[in-house]
């Protein structure tokens, strides 16, 4: 599970996702996973979101030749009370974390390696349509809206 090896205070304040868009591009992989509104993401769904990734491009049979970068962290955590538990008496213990996601920042990217094909465009194309399958799918379940981008390169 992803989460911070030490943090300064323990339990945060919820806070502001933050103001404008996070215009964010690509620096790794020739497509990424591009995020479309505000939101949090728990450390569950970026590493289910991750699994489902990895399962479509061994399916699809790239195997080791693809790369999948994981461009958001949980930095957040996030407090619970149990329940039936009377008012007051204190914040709850920390129980899970969150990324806080910005509209136009990058989820994950990914890389296919070289292939054998000469033509560039089918080559980015068969990225493109592998992270935009797994979109239309249902696959990838996070709590966002997402789209799929391709690199400007």
């Amino acid at each position: 599970m992803l989460q911070p090896r030490k943090v300064k205070y323990r339990k945060v304040q919820k806070g502001k996702i933050g103001k404008g868009i996070k215009e964010d591009f690509l620096c790794y992989g020739s497509f990424g996973l591009r995020a479309l509104e505000y939101g949090r993401i728990t450390a569950k769904q970026i590493e289910s979101a991750l699994k489902a990734i990895n399962k479509e491009i061994k399916k699809q049979g790239y195997g080791r030749l693809a790369q999948v970068w994981i461009r958001i962290f949980p930095h957040t955590p996030v407090t619970e009370k149990p329940t039936e538990v009377r008012m007051g008496k204190g914040k709850g213990v920390p129980s899970y974390w969150v990324a806080k996601v910005k509209p136009g920042q990058i989820l994950f990217e990914v890389s296919l390696g070289t292939t054998i094909d000469s033509n560039k465009n089918s080559n980015q194309a068969s990225h493109y349509v592998l992270v935009k399958s797994l979109l239309k799918k249902g696959k990838i379940k996070l709590p966002i809206n997402t789209i799929a981008t391709p690199s400007l390169n």
